[in-house]
């Protein structure tokens, strides 16, 4: 009812609208606040035409998603919006769309040192400088999303990172289990390929 009668407001003073609008996009703003963890809340004022995107986007992405048998989706609405915000951010860094600095795509880097990425109970620090543990790390490095992790050495030296793509080609995979006689890596179903 409200945005019906909105809607005729507009109608009749199209001027009126014309000034809200400005005035909600001089006050637009968005903060986000970080805890000593990394994760904190956001809050901020929204104009019409971010909040159409991000209903476009809630409407694709956020939507319950059954389980593979059909079980119902347990995440709250929040946590589905939360999510579909988080899959089209991901979406945008895999495009190549966001601008390059420094002759770099943009980019999330992760860094480990090789002795706690190796025995995987280790910390990885974000861009950022927050601390994450290995295995949240490895959730972080999705194939989709532009994502590299990078291992260093005690005296800080490069040991090794990740290519931006992480699964292995048909043939690598057949020539490793050739190899290995089977997988010898832990989670080897989508293994990071590396660069030394």
């Amino acid at each position: 009812l409200a945005r019906f009668a909105h809607g005729l407001y507009a109608r009749v003073d199209q001027d009126g609208a014309f000034r809200d609008l400005e005035t909600a996009h001089r006050r637009r703003g968005l903060t986000a606040r970080r805890r000593p963890a990394g994760a904190g809340p956001v809050s901020g004022e929204f104009t019409c035409e971010l909040h159409e995107y991000l209903a476009t986007v809630f409407d694709v992405l956020g939507r319950p998603v059954p389980g593979p048998d059909g079980e119902r989706d347990l995440r709250t609405g929040g946590q589905r919006r939360h999510d579909a915000l988080l899959a089209a951010l991901k979406l945008l860094f895999a495009s190549g769309s966001l601008p390059i600095a420094n002759g770099c795509a943009t980019t999330l880097v992760l860094t480990a040192t090789v002795d706690e990425y190796a025995n995987g109970t280790g910390i990885v620090t974000t861009g950022h400088g927050y601390a994450i543990p290995v295995a949240v790390a490895d959730r972080w490095l999705d194939p989709k999303a532009k994502a590299i992790l990078v291992l260093l050495s005690k005296t800080k030296a490069i040991a090794a990172y990740s290519t931006q793509h992480r699964l292995f080609t048909e043939q690598q995979r057949l020539a490793m289990f050739a190899r290995d006689k089977g997988c010898s890596y832990p989670g080897c179903d989508a293994p990071l390929s590396w660069t030394q």
